[in-house]
């Protein structure tokens, strides 16, 4: 699955997501939205009739959290490509999956094997869409993976992937 990062997961990259995820510094996601959004056209990625889809997290972290910073990345991606760019979650978490922040690569994809699911009634929207999956960070690539496995499986022509940043190889 092709994976466009803006950066690497480095400071001050670092301290900017986990302001946005953990300090509620909800504009944070605009401004990286918009960075994204100016970077990967650039790139050689058309974005043109693509449905963008936020990496969904547990409705438990959801309510601790307040928010999900990818779809708020997502929102702010669309608005600055192109307004009639959808924001759709196509996906959902259905098991509560513990930090992935300190596990290893098999660990992280044992932790989310079977954690998300198509979301109910979506179907008709996934059949043969290009689909791009938004998250904040690509680690080892195990989440993202997990929801294009959901995807493409109920019949999507296309999944691709944004992240802020990515970690070093």
């Amino acid at each position: 699955m092709p994976v466009f990062s803006r950066w690497l997961f480095d400071d001050p990259v670092q301290k900017l997501i986990h302001a946005l995820k953990y300090a509620r510094h909800f504009s944070l996601a605009g401004q990286l939205g918009e960075e994204l959004a100016r970077r990967f056209g650039p790139a050689g990625w058309d974005m043109q009739g693509c449905t963008l889809v936020p990496v969904p997290l547990h409705k438990r972290r959801l309510e601790e959290r307040g928010f999900n910073q990818s779809e708020k990345l997502a929102r702010a991606i669309a608005k600055k490509t192109d307004p009639r760019l959808k924001v759709v979650p196509l996906v959902r978490r259905v098991r509560y999956t513990q930090s992935q922040t300190q596990l290893s690569s098999e660990q992280r994809q044992q932790n989310v094997a079977g954690a998300f699911a198509l979301s109910r009634m979506r179907r008709k929207q996934v059949a043969g869409a290009r689909l791009v999956l938004v998250d904040d960070v690509l680690t080892t690539g195990a989440t993202l993976q997990a929801c294009a496995h959901i995807l493409l499986d109920s019949g999507a022509a296309e999944v691709r992937a944004i992240t802020i940043a990515r970690a070093h190889a």
